[in-house]
Order: C-alpha cells, then structure tokens, then sequence
C-alpha cells in the first residue's frame, strides 16, 4: 500500500478513539499494522470489517486474560469469545463462561463493554490511520446502492401483492371490483419516535434528531402518521 500524507504523523500519535485506547489498555501496539494491512491487503490476506472485529476482541478478550490476577491456560480464546458473543449460544453456557472468567480475576463487564463493532475499527482505519480499501464506495455511492435495493424490494412486494389479490378476484373469493396496491416502507427513530420513509431516511442520511440528517434535510422531517381506526 502506497503510503498517504500524514500517515508518518498519525503513527506517531496515539488517537484518542475507541480502538486508539484499547492500544494502550490492552498494549496492542501491532493492531494498527495488522488492521491496515488486513483491511488493505490483497488476496487471501484481505479481511473484512466483520473479521477484523471479531479479530480485534479476540485480542482484547486474550490480553485480559493474560493479564489476569490467576491466568487461564490451556483455554480456547476463540471459543470463549464465541460462547461470549453468539447469539445462538445459550445463557446458561454463556454465564458459566463468565464466571469462569470472574474467577480468573478478569473484569467481565468491562471486558465486554470494549469489543468493538466493524463500524468502529471502519472509522479508526479511515479517520485514524488515513486507510483507504480499494474498490470502497463512497457515501453517495453506498446510499445511491442502498436506495436502488430498498425500492427494488418495495416494487417486488408490490407486484406480488397485486397479482395475489388479482387471482383472488378472479376466482371471485373476494369481491373487489377494481383495486391499487401501495407499497412504502417506513422507518422509525427509536430515539425520539418519528416515523420517516426509506426514501426520507436515505436523503436525510438519517433522522432529524440527528445532526447530520438535520443538515441535509435543512430541518425538515415527516411527522408521524396519524393514527386510523379500522372498522370491521
């Protein structure tokens, strides 16, 4: 990988996001060489953000251990993690994990509270250590492609519907003698409750509550619908 402005300096200064700390939590001071290299790499090297976080707390999960008051050995950390984080995994087997954990002397509630998400070690490489993967999308691109999937979905849904509802007439199983099916995904805030199209939510780049989408909607949101009373 061709170097960029400013990466000598970024090296040389500790960041002060999520993953810069656990850096110096955890004396990880490889991760950010093998984050580049693996984001960046080519081939069988290359690693996708979903990989690199799991890869990431493994370490973090690995360091803590190590650095625990009665050190576990001959453990599995991979599997640990995975008993740790999988959603398939039972509580029962997850708690008892834990415990064995505790018993070690490891903090496991801080531990957990420093994994990472692959939207985390993204922002690092990008705004942290100037990476660049190629063939990465830009926003607009990654919006403009997630818009074509999204109505690509909702006019298929259409289709399916009206052709269903049409074979149902015309087997006069229902009575309906001219009819239009409307199709539109809505999105809601669980943060302040607003009720928002896809569409809205692409071009606003989020909800109002939001700074960002509040920037790019110059203020503007769509109110939530009003409720309807259904009569039978």
């Amino acid at each position: 990988m061709t170097a960029l402005p400013g990466d000598a300096e970024r090296e040389t200064k500790a960041c002060g996001c999520k993953v810069g700390r656990l850096i110096e939590r955890y004396g990880l001071t490889d991760l950010n060489d093998e984050l580049r290299r693996r984001w960046t790499g080519t081939g069988t090297e290359r690693r996708s953000l979903r990989e690199l976080e799991r890869n990431v707390n493994i370490r973090v999960l690995d360091s803590a251990i190590a650095a625990s008051e009665s050190p576990m050995t001959g453990e599995n950390v991979e599997a640990m993690y995975r008993f740790l984080t999988d959603d398939g995994i039972s509580s029962g087997r997850r708690i008892e994990v834990e415990r064995r954990l505790a018993r070690a002397g490891v903090n496991v509630e801080t531990t957990l509270n420093d994994f990472v998400s692959h939207q985390t070690i993204h922002s690092h490489l990008r705004g942290c250590l100037g990476a660049s993967c190629g063939g990465e999308l830009s926003d607009s691109e990654r919006l403009e492609k997630a818009g074509k999937t999204v109505f690509s979905m909702q006019n298929r849904t259409k289709i399916i519907a009206s052709e269903t509802i049409q074979r149902l007439t015309d087997a006069d199983t229902v009575s309906l003698p001219d009819f239009e099916v409307f199709v539109e995904i809505q999105v809601t805030c669980e943060e302040c409750g607003r009720y928002m199209t896809a569409a809205t939510l692409l071009e606003q780049q989020g909800c109002r509550c939001q700074g960002k989408a509040e920037r790019a909607s110059g203020g503007l949101a769509e109110r939530p619908p009003e409720s309807t009373e259904t009569v039978d």
